[in-house]
Order: structure tokens, then sequence, then C-alpha cells
């Protein structure tokens, strides 16, 4: 099969970052299966988001953040729409 369109190149990137709903990300994840140029960019994308990741200094959380989260976990969810 030849691909005749394929993703821009910020749409790549937000599903490299993980940015896109779920209608979108399907879509851009059913593209990457058959087009290995497309795949081979969102591949480099994620490296260098995974790069900036590892030299960016660590930061403290504030206090009290895991009693917070733990808060959360004991909350009910809220209904669906």
């Amino acid at each position: 099969m030849t691909l005749s369109h394929h993703p821009s190149e910020s749409l790549l990137a937000a599903y490299a970052a993980g940015v896109l709903g779920e209608g979108a990300s399907l879509i851009v994840a059913a593209h990457l299966t058959l087009c290995p140029h497309c795949r081979g960019a969102v591949d480099q994308m994620e490296a260098l988001g995974g790069a900036l990741l590892e030299e960016m200094a660590p930061l403290a959380l504030a206090e009290g953040a895991l009693d917070a989260v733990l808060a959360r976990l004991d909350t009910p969810p809220p209904p669906s729409p």
C-alpha cells in the first residue's frame, strides 16, 4: 500500500509527546504502522524528548504532595457524562 498523505510534523510531535486526544492518537498510530518514514520521525522525537528530560535538574515535590495524591485515591471519580 502506498501512502499519499502524511501527518504534519507538529501532529507527529504532539503524538510523540502524548498530548493528542484518543481519536487523533489512534489515527496517527494506525498511520505509523504503515509508514516507516513517519515512524522514524516519531522515534527521533521521542528520543529527543527523553534526552531533554534526562538533562533537567530534578525538582523537589511540594510539602504534602504525597498526602494529597493518596487522598485523591479515596475520592470517588466524577460521574460519567
